[in-house]
């Protein structure tokens, strides 16, 4: 199948680009992100890369879940599944969760496969993988 770079980056970019038209114009979103931001496009799309790079998505829906993202990746393994569960001191309250898919010794490092290909990785997470089973390109 492969993937087509340039498309992926120019649609983002778009994207980006549409999200700033959309909330440009908000008085709340200038109170909150202050009007410099608003009407600098460059820290607007800087604004959107950080939010893009924090957050997981899970059953359709954007989820910023502090110190998930500081998992590094590989991949190697099983896919990681990240899903709410329930409290059990209070089953209304839900929380992130994301298990290991393996034993883990003490003072071993945590890797999660994220089972992305490399254009992913780095449009929305800044990195790569030298050898990702998940990569491909248009040949």
């Amino acid at each position: 199948a492969g993937s087509d770079v340039r498309k992926y980056i120019y649609r983002y970019q778009q994207g980006a680009s549409e999200r700033h038209k959309a909330i440009a114009s908000d008085i709340f979103a200038a109170q909150v992100l202050g009007g410099d931001v608003l009407l600098d496009k460059n820290k607007f799309y800087w604004a959107c890369a950080i939010l893009d790079g924090r957050s997981i998505w899970w059953e359709g829906e954007r989820h910023i879940v502090p110190l998930l993202d500081l998992v590094n990746a590989d991949g190697n393994g099983k896919v990681h599944e990240t899903y709410l569960e329930a409290l059990d001191s209070d089953p209304s309250q839900k929380v992130a969760v994301t298990r290991a898919s393996r034993a883990v010794n003490p003072g071993e490092q945590v890797f999660e496969n994220y089972a992305q290909p490399n254009y992913v990785l780095f449009t929305h997470h800044g990195f790569i993988l030298e050898d990702n089973p998940d990569d491909c390109a248009l040949l």
